[in-house]
């Protein structure tokens, strides 16, 4: 609930919280040691599914999340953690680790995530998932692909794209049927230029036969 408080007073058109700042009041709500991976990435698509998807703060969402996997406060309470139950000769040793394994674990757990929260769209007579989330959270997932947590890869908006315009959708709602091809189009509004980089080089596209079980590739970081 804490971390929820702090991101809505960070996403309003008016805040004057900093990002970094944002980011070291989320961190400080979970004592030393404690997992905060999965209470910050889980709140943090709860909210973006309900941020319009053309609202500025889906881009201040995603850039925070980026801010958090890397963040110095984040990796000094996991050095800690770590740490104490080390000699102090194997303290050093433990840097790697922290700094590069965590960073990457941290966006790994994102990534899986955004896969496991990727629902269909539903139908008007389920209020607490109508068709706009659906729209609102690919737009989440664009905005999170184009500021470069991950290395390039087009899967996701293959699959998505899949979804919206191969798959047939007679039978549902023409309110649900909008959102699949709305939702679709997000990936061109806030991801367009990479997906039309990755056409342009296709030799980056890294889609060999080591398919994370996430789709949105495998994060861009390394230790």
């Amino acid at each position: 609930y804490m971390v929820f408080l702090v991101l809505q007073d960070f996403l309003q058109p008016t805040s004057s919280i900093s990002t970094r700042d944002a980011v070291d009041c989320i961190l400080d709500i979970f004592p030393r040691g404690m997992d905060q991976r999965g209470s910050i990435i889980g709140v943090s698509l709860e909210l973006a599914a309900q941020i319009p998807c053309q609202h500025p703060a889906q881009q201040k969402l995603a850039r925070l999340l980026w801010a958090v996997g890397s963040s110095t406060h984040r990796l000094d309470k996991d050095r800690w953690s770590v740490s104490r139950f080390l000699s102090r000769e194997r303290e050093h040793a433990t840097d790697y680790y922290v700094q590069g394994g965590e960073i990457e674990s941290f966006y790994q757990t994102l990534g899986i995530d955004l896969t496991d929260s990727l629902l269909r769209p539903r139908g008007e007579d389920d209020p607490e998932y109508p068709p706009d989330r659906y729209v609102n959270y690919v737009a989440f997932v664009a905005n999170v692909l184009d500021i470069g947590i991950f290395r390039p890869w087009s899967r996701t908006a293959l699959f998505i794209m899949s979804r919206a315009l191969e798959q047939r959708h007679e039978e549902e709602t023409p309110r649900v049927r909008d959102a699949w091809v709305i939702g679709a189009a997000q990936l061109i509004l806030w991801h367009g230029q990479g997906l039309f980089k990755l056409v342009l080089s296709p030799e980056d596209l890294n889609e060999d036969d080591r398919v994370p079980k996430w789709l949105v590739g495998e994060p861009n970081v390394r230790g």
